[in-house]
């Protein structure tokens, strides 16, 4: 059962990775070319922008399903994309040790408590080992 635990508090952590949402100035969208970008207006509206392209003073973009759509930098109020996070990762890889660790030690607390005896066998028998065997 605390096995369980583990591995859904394992997947859990993956759920979120190495990436996060970041804004990123408006020079990142030619250098980069993001394949997604989401736009924030300067009165709050929220644009997710596919296959963004900077052009003078206009970015353009595919909003709205398949509409092409251009926005002036002057309305917008930032600009965020997924990009890779160092502290998730690091943190992402920390989780994973302690949870694989913590899964160890459950699965072994899941075994057996009393030893197994293998009577017939050879081998040099303690008093334990007699009574059980019955020897």
């Amino acid at each position: 059962m605390r096995a369980r635990y583990v591995v859904a508090a394992a997947v859990l952590s993956q759920s979120w990775a190495c990436s996060s949402m970041q804004s990123v100035p408006v020079e990142f969208i030619p250098q980069a070319k993001p394949a997604y970008i989401q736009l924030t207006g300067q009165h709050g509206l929220h644009v997710a922008v596919e296959r963004p392209r900077l052009s003078g003073d206009t970015i353009y973009g595919m909003a709205s399903g398949n509409q092409e759509t251009a926005f002036p930098l002057r309305d917008i109020g930032s600009i965020t994309t997924k990009r890779f996070s160092s502290a998730r990762t690091a943190l992402l890889i920390g989780s994973g040790v302690v949870l694989a660790g913590a899964a160890t030690f459950f699965i072994a607390l899941q075994g057996n408590s009393e030893p197994e005896y293998t009577c017939g066998i050879q081998l040099p028998m303690d008093e334990v080992e007699r009574e059980k065997c019955g020897a």
